[in-house]
């Protein structure tokens, strides 16, 4: 079953169509907060959260003192502007299909951030599995982390695309994090996959990386999947 669309979805939307139909054209100014407000029948902190939104993708730019400008649009910005309306079918139930989705894209990344990464990304994944092995108790912390460690891998893959999708669907993989987190104990065995996973990628080792992301996720599943079935 689909979701009800909040206002700002509903806006979200009717301005991404402005701008895929070409009523609104690249570099052009749009209408503002207020006028649109009148427009779709929100109220103006709707609006404001749709045009933000878009501002962090990199659909829209504000320019002080001018308004809020359509960017000119590239590959990238036509990816972002697609996914929003994906998410926006999907029913946040579906964790199986989510995680299959995750695994997908999370397998990918891990290797390419194996392959890529900087001193800087070890120094931050580093400290993420630092944090996780702290709050190994705290289910709700450590689901957290987990979820911030894989942020971390879609950044050191240094692709641009990866980072994207990762920013745009942070908040529905994590909401998930939270049903396939651990509640038979502490998480000991996730701990131990994601040091073997930060240690292959320390060592640039992408088919290890690969490897065990793609068994944490797995086993994820194949809880998630008992557990649905009951």
């Amino acid at each position: 079953m689909k979701k009800k669309l909040k206002p700002n979805e509903i806006v979200y939307r009717e301005i991404q169509h402005k701008i895929m139909n070409g009523t609104w054209k690249p570099m052009s100014k749009i209408a503002s907060e207020n006028e649109l407000a009148r427009e779709f029948g929100v109220a103006r902190v709707s609006v404001r959260e749709a045009i933000e939104k878009m501002i962090a993708l990199d659909i829209l730019e504000k320019k002080q003192g001018q308004g809020t400008f359509v960017k000119q649009l590239d590959p990238s910005i036509s990816f972002n502007s697609l996914i929003p309306s994906i998410i926006l079918e999907i029913d946040k139930n579906s964790t199986v299909e989510i995680l299959e989705l995750r695994r997908a894209l999370d397998v990918g990344s891990t290797k390419l951030c194996a392959e890529r990464r900087d001193d800087t990304d070890i120094k931050k994944l580093t400290n993420i599995y630092n944090k996780m092995a702290s709050n190994i108790n705290n289910i709700d912390k450590f689901a957290h982390l987990d979820s911030q460690f894989h942020k971390a891998i879609a950044d050191g893959t240094k692709n641009k695309m990866y980072k994207k999708l990762n920013n745009i669907l942070f908040d529905l993989f994590e909401y998930h994090q939270e049903k396939i987190a651990y509640r038979k104990g502490p998480p000991t065995g996730a701990l131990k996959i994601h040091k073997k996973i930060l240690d292959a990628i320390i060592e640039k080792d992408t088919q290890i990386a690969a490897i065990y992301m793609e068994r944490h996720l797995t086993s994820a599943l194949e809880r998630i999947s008992k557990v649905e079935k009951m």
